[in-house]
């Protein structure tokens, strides 16, 4: 089958790999519709993730159907799946209190020896293990809205809910994909006012189209803004959704923690 195969920084191949087969009674091969490239993809493409190997398929988002199964997947064959990109066992200390990011067991599809060392759904086909619990039916929803659920509106999801209670007002520093699905999650959950700060227009607008009330650094000061509307005491929550790797300046300028000392 053909996949898409990292040899180093800066080389990726689409290339004939072995087709992948079943390991466990619990795992499952999923014939891949619809892949993504996430951000994190890139790092791996630039070098910046250690112990990723020549030959590892690249790739963690994915949807697709199940076409060969272990005798302990509940799915039927044919089903149509979102993966999550991250695989865990589900019987685990961690697991049983439903900490999957610390399975004993688990791993992240594509990203090399640390997390598993699992071929990714760059590819025709991937193997899925723990797949009862790493597998989520969709039904007929569309490929291109289910693929979400698997890694970026998670991670978005992740990084609000838990801080997050009804009437807050919110922050998201950056529009891009994970900031707009923060805003999202943000208004779906009860926030009050939520400010999307972001140089592009073309994301303000999606953002506004969202509920959010769009602030472009380039046009105005975002801090002296947020500030002016909340009467001096900055935002609840601020949710940093650019990825730098480098310092934001004044991020936290648009808290009211930060105001008030």
């Amino acid at each position: 089958m053909k996949a898409l195969v990292y040899h180093g920084p800066f080389q990726v191949a689409v290339e004939e790999v072995p087709e992948p087969k079943l390991e466990a009674e619990t795992d499952a091969i999923v014939q891949v519709e619809l892949a993504a490239i996430c951000g994190s993809d890139l790092h791996i493409y630039h070098g910046k993730i250690a112990g990723v190997l020549p030959g590892t398929v690249l790739g963690h988002e994915f949807v697709g159907r199940i076409v060969e199964k272990g005798p302990l997947v509940p799915f039927p064959l044919g089903e149509r799946v979102v993966g999550s990109f991250q695989v865990a066992c589900g019987d685990c200390p961690a697991c049983r209190k439903g900490q999957y990011f610390a399975c004993l067991k688990g791993g992240v599809f594509g990203f090399g020896l640390a997390l598993g060392n699992l071929q990714g759904a760059q590819a025709e086909r991937v193997r899925v293990p723990f797949a009862r619990q790493s597998l989520f039916a969709i039904g007929d929803l569309p490929a291109e809205e289910a693929i979400l659920a698997g890694d970026i509106l998670t991670t978005a999801y992740g990084g609000v809910r838990p801080f997050l209670s009804p009437g807050m007002s919110v922050a998201v520093v950056g529009s891009g994909p994970v900031g707009l699905m923060a805003q999202m999650v943000a208004h779906a959950l009860g926030a009050g006012q939520v400010y999307a700060i972001d140089p592009e227009e073309t994301r303000l607008e999606k953002a506004a189209a969202l509920g959010s009330l769009p602030v472009n650094p380039k046009a105005e000061d975002p801090v002296a803004r947020v500030r002016k509307e909340t009467q001096g005491l900055g935002v609840d929550l601020v949710v940093e959704a650019v990825g730098l790797t480098g310092r934001l300046p004044r991020a936290a300028a648009f808290s009211r923690r930060v105001s008030s000392g």
